[in-house]
């Protein structure tokens, strides 16, 4: 390979996001240099680092000919191990990357910063939760989701602090979701169905994310000089309507038959919002998850765009159910 090839360094290469990263890195002709804590493996074109962020933070060496950082790794559940993962991990990489003079990083953060806010329409300007402890009135999730918002949003002030010398973005995206991710609506209950389905899904398709990235991390590499600083970003396709469990459900029903995704009559907006202020013991009236609109306002006035959309998407989900059960058909036939 020419020396010139630019080697990107990315902690999260495992997971849903980090595995269509890794892939669309190295068609754009990419070295790509990732950490993981379970046993490497042999991939070409990525050099995998084995690294456990509890015992071991030291990203100096890690960083060295590294050209971009891409911080996709986060606890997401285990709450005793956010501080470490999704702070302190994310403290030393920013700070390493200010030393090693990287060109561009990326933090994948989370829309749960927010917390079930009071107005429906969600700005980056709109309030977040409180860092310093729990405050359950603000969020109306359990405990593991709340512990998440709070550490992702530490982890933001952090990069914010040391950042100086390297252009940065903060990425809160909504629900990520692949193929299979989109047609597990078809396995819920019918009461879930019928309590949930209104609900827009929030639902944005993985290799949105990807290219979005993407296109941040490529226009920073193309100018002459770098721009350093912090800006913030939904990463959303909220200004998409019909981005609702009931819509998919019926259009996967129609194109296909199959009875998993019937929808049945489903709860209003209203009771299901009583329910929850009864369930979390809220006074105040908040919004929960599927009742708001995360704005892609800001991310669109960059020019940039979604290249797939999570209604192609859905058509790719169906498709490829349909393909499935084809083939089942054809394996299940007498020779």
């Amino acid at each position: 390979m020419s020396s010139d090839i630019k080697w990107i360094f990315v902690t999260g290469g495992t997971g849903r996001t980090g595995r269509h990263l890794i892939s669309e890195l190295l068609k754009r002709g990419y070295r790509v240099r990732a950490v993981t804590s379970r046993e490497p493996s042999v991939q070409r074109g990525v050099e995998w680092l084995k690294m456990d962020w509890h015992t071991d933070i030291a990203f100096d060496a890690m960083l060295e000919g590294c050209t971009a950082v891409l911080h996709l790794g986060a606890e997401l559940s285990d709450i005793p191990k956010m501080y470490r993962a999704n702070v302190e991990a994310t403290e030393a990489l920013a700070a390493s990357a200010e030393r090693a003079r990287i060109r561009f990083f990326c933090y994948t953060s989370t829309i749960s910063v927010y917390g079930s806010p009071t107005r429906r329409v969600v700005t980056e300007e709109a309030p977040v939760v409180t860092t310093e402890h729990d405050a359950r009135s603000e969020y109306l999730a359990e405990d593991f989701f709340r512990a998440y918002a709070r550490t992702k949003l530490l982890g933001e002030k952090r990069i914010e602090a040391i950042t100086k010398q390297v252009e940065c973005i903060i990425v809160r995206p909504t629900v990520i979701v692949d193929l299979e991710d989109i047609l597990d609506v078809g396995n819920w209950s019918l009461l879930r169905k019928c309590l949930l389905a209104y609900r827009h899904s929030h639902q944005i398709y993985v290799k949105d994310v990807v290219y979005m990235i993407l296109s941040f991390m490529e226009r920073s590499l193309a100018r002459a000089a770098g721009q350093p600083g912090v800006e913030v970003f939904n990463l959303s396709n909220d200004d998409v309507d019909y981005n609702t469990h009931a819509y998919f459900l019926r259009k996967a029903y129609k194109a296909t038959g199959d009875g998993r995704f019937f929808c049945p009559p489903y709860m209003p907006a209203a009771a299901d919002m009583l329910r929850l202020m009864f369930k979390y013991r809220s006074r105040q009236v908040r919004y929960p998850l599927g009742m708001l609109r995360y704005s892609p306002g800001k991310l669109y006035r960059t020019g940039y765009r979604h290249p797939f959309g999570i209604l192609e998407a859905h058509d790719h989900a169906i498709d490829n159910l349909a393909k499935r059960g084809a083939d089942d058909l054809t394996m299940k036939k007498p020779k």
